[in-house]
């Protein structure tokens, strides 16, 4: 065995053995000689499944209270081990995370598991059993990774007693909530004792470590609805709320439930447990063992149905059931009480997630309880959630989901002018008790007054999923914030706020932590002084309409960009995901600008990889035919047959198919070579078993004249290179392979200002094209534009192809640390490979950035591949008699 190996082992042995005795993670000693030295703050990564409420509480504590430089990975990122040594992390967190951290991680990294149960509890399914068996003290501990999952020093622990903490009807979604708090306090205390230079693990002892795994399975809550009654059931169901539901039958078809509420009965009932009651706002009435009570189910997901593998509202799973046997029961979401001078409005829509019927039956409500004595109208929304705005499960399942989410956004849109206008003459307060995100955060914005608790998070921005906002935010959000350009930036940064941050910012009035001091500040100010708000109101108004325009024409300028945005890739990719769950393949953009010190180099292997096994998932091997490019060079340039003995191995290596070169050298007084090159490409039109022509570009200097007249000849259905683009069937394959790498590292182009650098007819001018498609705002330079600097002052991203070796350098870029530069520009200058880009001096100015190498090179290839096969695809149809529909390749359906 190699020396240096045998050292490895021999450590990993080491750190697997420490943790027999007292011990203390090799990287302390450096950070506490540094704090004792005097410094200041922590550099913390956090290491998330999913960017949740947990850590974006944990963010905005550590990074805005404790003043610490947070930066965010997903695990799934497949490049995670590279990711954590980029970052060079003081400590890395991970909260709630559902899978193990690699060995190597932890290894030379401080690295804390924050686990929801208690010291000695361990496993996936923690809070599951805490909501069903409702143990009489839980709690969180905080612990630090090694190999045995759950059992390495902890750092902190904090407990609760369940029966003052979790509430009865608590799901485990309400659960998690009540445990993110808690873990707060764990986290504020390690920093404390860090900065005291303090070792926080404390060993876990010997018998807690040999306890097994927590594990809970289906078997464990599964219903007998024989002898269970309404709230046993319920607790099962809420245990596995809102992932990954109760696995049970309706109609003799499994489904999961979700959704469940206790309903009293007035009366007893005598019929069989699991019959269907009633049905009512979507929901279903189940007869339960007891007959004194009855269940509510919201929410179901069919776990046969591979189209729509997510949840949804109950009566939209089962269009058709059984006769009801009574109706008289109704399901109650919305709850308005009107006390005195006060009407309190208070819905609870499943995951705070809005249809057109939940507005206007919530509009409806109010206006039913509305009357002359009112003075104040207290929204409430949700205890969980406010809001979270449109529905995008229901939107994903329709027919039509640019009419649907038409429909739900102008729904939403009437109950905010409700609100605004026609109660007018009233003092609305808006009180966050729960989270909000989109257009829920800024459904909110209507109060006079808005109160947010402390424990609340809001996510007030939409480009995360591809969409520009409507709900009148472009006129309350200045009006709250006092401009323009602070409800812009607001928006665009992509960030979480907690409730000191809401207020700070102008977004909210007042954090509170217990409901007597909002009844307070109603009953001692507002109400008291209610002619004084009124007529504040009234004034800010007109005011804000002078600087902001009318809210009717906002809304009209939103619904305008909203229409396209729901007809868009970016929108309809990004719900579709969303809805199922699908992972990121690595950390989105919006992410990596969090606490970032450097750049991230843009790789292009793992995407190329991802759209050749989307190729084979689709490709079935014919003996008698196979995908093959023909491919032709012209005369003798080294870095042309360098380009297609690349093309030629990874059409072979990666998907099997072939490649037929044919490479021509022009004899002396060679008159006929330009005839020569044109009937090669006549053979390959007229040939059934050549699927793609593709013409290495550019021809050497002293053969240019033939280049034009040889691509002319290529047939369009063929050109998977797109050369005769806009005239061909394809997208050129780099620009594309531009869009598809956008894709892959999650950086929406709607709304964005993209300057490219370039107009060629293969990328240049295409790769603009496609950029104007997505919603972007595009510029077009070249390498004579006179102030690049200029052109670049308001980019978001920078995409140039010139071949011009280092036109781009760090000056001519803005401070503001928030570009994306695509660099496809490739100059040879033997033994080095140059872009358009100087790397070094712009890696400090940008997010994202690709090198020249290793990044558009590897997906434009696949992207040759994909064309290839769809090529093949269309001209089989072809050849069979069927129809020929033609593919629109510009983008692979929700494949990146």
């Amino acid at each position: 065995m190699h020396s240096s190996n045998a050292i490895r082992l021999l450590n990993r042995r080491l750190f697997r053995n420490c943790y027999s005795k007292r011990f203390v993670h090799p990287a302390w000693p450096t950070l506490e000689r540094e704090i004792k030295n005097g410094r200041q703050s922590l550099d913390i990564l956090f290491i998330v499944t999913s960017h949740n409420t947990m850590s974006q509480k944990a963010l905005c504590l550590l990074s805005s209270t404790l003043q610490c430089r947070v930066m965010v990975e997903l695990h799934s990122n497949e490049k995670l081990v590279e990711r954590v040594q980029m970052h060079k992390p003081d400590l890395i967190i991970c909260p709630f995370l559902t899978r193990s951290i690699p060995n190597q991680i932890y290894r030379d990294y401080i690295t804390l598991i924050v686990h929801p149960g208690p010291v000695g509890d361990r496993g996936r399914h923690s809070v599951d059993r805490w909501v069903l068996e409702r143990p009489k003290e839980w709690g969180v501990t905080i612990l630090e990774a090694v190999e045995e999952m759950d059992a390495g020093p902890v750092w902190a622990e904090e407990k609760l007693d369940t029966e003052q903490h979790l509430p009865q009807t608590a799901t485990k979604g309400d659960a998690y909530n009540i445990l993110t708090t808690l873990a707060m306090k764990g986290l504020r205390e390690i920093y404390h004792k860090i900065f005291l230079g303090h070792y926080p693990g404390v060993e876990q002892p010997a018998s807690v470590k040999s306890l097994p795994l927590n594990t809970l399975k289906q078997r464990d809550c599964a219903i007998d609805w024989s002898s269970d009654s309404a709230s046993t059931i319920a607790r099962k169901i809420q245990s596995r709320d809102s992932q990954p539901g109760l696995l049970d039958s309706l109609c003799n078809i499994p489904l999961y439930l979700f959704g469940a509420h206790v309903q009293p009965l007035n009366k007893s009932i005598h019929t069989p447990p699991k019959t269907i009651l009633a049905k009512d706002k979507n929901a279903f009435l189940l007869s339960c063992a007891d007959s004194t009570s009855a269940l509510w189910i919201t929410h179901l997901k069919n776990a046969l149905d591979k189209k729509n593998p997510f949840k949804l509202p109950a009566a939209q799973v089962l269009p058709s059931t059984p006769t009801l046997l009574q109706n008289y029961l109704s399901f109650e979401d919305i709850h308005v009480d009107v006390e005195d001078d006060v009407c309190y409005v208070q819905w609870d829509f499943y995951n705070g997630a809005m249809r057109d019927d939940h507005c206007y039956r919530l509009k409806q409500a109010i206006r039913q309880n509305i009357n002359a004595s009112v003075k104040v109208v207290v929204l409430l929304g949700g205890l969980r959630y406010f809001s979270n705005g449109i529905d995008l499960n229901t939107i994903e399942a329709s027919d039509n989901p640019v009419e649907q989410s038409q429909k739900y956004i102008h729904a939403i849109n009437d109950l905010i002018r409700y609100l605004m206008m026609d109660l007018s003459d009233k003092i609305i307060v808006s009180v966050l008790r729960g989270h909000a995100g989109a257009g829920g955060a800024m459904m909110p914005l209507v109060g006079d007054f808005i109160f947010i608790h402390e424990n609340s998070i809001i996510n007030a921005h939409y480009r995360t999923m591809g969409l520009f906002g409507s709900e009148y935010w472009t006129f309350n959000l200045p009006s709250r914030l006092g401009s323009v350009a602070q409800a812009n930036s607001l928006v665009n940064h992509l960030q979480p706020m907690n409730a000191q941050q809401a207020v700070t910012s102008g977004f909210a009035d007042f954090t509170y932590s217990a409901w007597n001091e909002v009844q307070e500040k109603i009953t001692n100010d507002i109400l008291p002084n209610l002619s004084e708000h009124l007529k504040w109101k009234a004034h800010k108004r007109q005011e804000n309409i002078t600087k902001f325009g009318h809210p009717e024409a906002c809304r009209h300028r939103e619904i305008k960009i909203m229409n396209d945005n729901f007809a868009s890739f970016e929108y309809n990719r990004a719900r579709y995901q969303f809805v199922r769950k699908i992972p990121a393949n690595t950390t989105p953009f919006h992410l990596l600008s969090v606490g970032s010190k450097q750049a991230t180099m843009m790789k292009g292997q793992t995407c190329a990889a991802h759209i050749y096994n989307e190729i084979k998932s689709k490709y079935e091997p014919n003996d008698r035919n196979v995908p093959a490019l023909g491919c032709l060079l012209a005369g003798s340039k080294p870095e042309s047959e360098l380009y297609v003995r690349m093309k030629e191995k990874s059409l072979r290596e990666k998907v099997n198919f072939k490649t037929h070169i044919v490479q021509l050298q022009p004899g002396e007084n060679d008159n006929l070579f330009g005839l020569k090159l044109e009937r090669v490409i006549r053979e390959w039109n007229a040939d059934p078993n050549i699927h793609g022509i593709l013409v290495q570009l550019p021809f050497p200097e002293h053969l240019k004249q033939y280049q034009s007249g040889v691509l002319k000849l290529i047939h369009p259905e063929k050109d998977i290179d797109g050369l005769l683009y806009p005239n061909s069937s394809f997208v050129p394959c780099a620009a594309q392979a531009i869009i598809w790498l956008l894709d892959w590292y999650d950086v929406k182009l709607n709304g964005k200002n993209v300057v490219v650098v370039g107009s060629s007819k293969l990328v240049g001018e295409p790769v603009s094209l496609l950029c104007k498609a997505r919603g972007a705002t595009v510029t077009i330079c070249s390498i004579h534009t006179q102030d690049l600097r200029e052109a670049f002052s308001h980019a978001d991203i920078i995409i140039t192809a010139t071949g011009s070796p280092h036109l781009i350098h760090g000056d001519l870029l803005p401070e503001n640390r928030s570009l994306v530069i695509v660099d496809a520009g490739v100059s040879h200058d033997p033994p080095h490979i140059r872009g358009d880009v100087h790397m070094d001096s712009v890696r400090d100015k940008c997010i994202l950035i690709t090198p020249p190498v290793g990044a558009v090179g590897p997906v434009t290839i696949a992207a040759l591949a994909h064309n290839l096969f769809q090529a093949y695809l269309a001209q089989e149809k072809l050849s069979s008699g069927n129809h020929l529909e033609h593919t629109h390749t510009n983008t692979l359906q929700y494949m990146i």
